[in-house]
């Protein structure tokens, strides 16, 4: 089984992005911008955003789970 990268939790319009692998916290640095929205560890994204994000991830070879 792959390692995750990011874990995926939440439903309806807040979704909370969990970088798990130092690899995803490079991607998110370099990927999202200064004005992101963080809770804790984790990345707070508008469902509208959570796919292209996701397939963002996924395109440049990061696993992502969702729960």
């Amino acid at each position: 089984m792959d390692t995750i990268d990011v874990e995926v939790t939440g439903s309806g319009t807040v979704y909370a992005m969990h970088p798990l692998t130092e690899a995803a916290h490079r991607w998110l640095e370099d990927n999202i911008g200064p004005d992101a929205t963080w809770y804790g560890d984790a990345l707070m994204v508008k469902s509208r955003y959570l796919d292209p994000i996701i397939e963002g991830m996924l395109d440049d070879g990061l696993e992502v789970g969702r729960t």
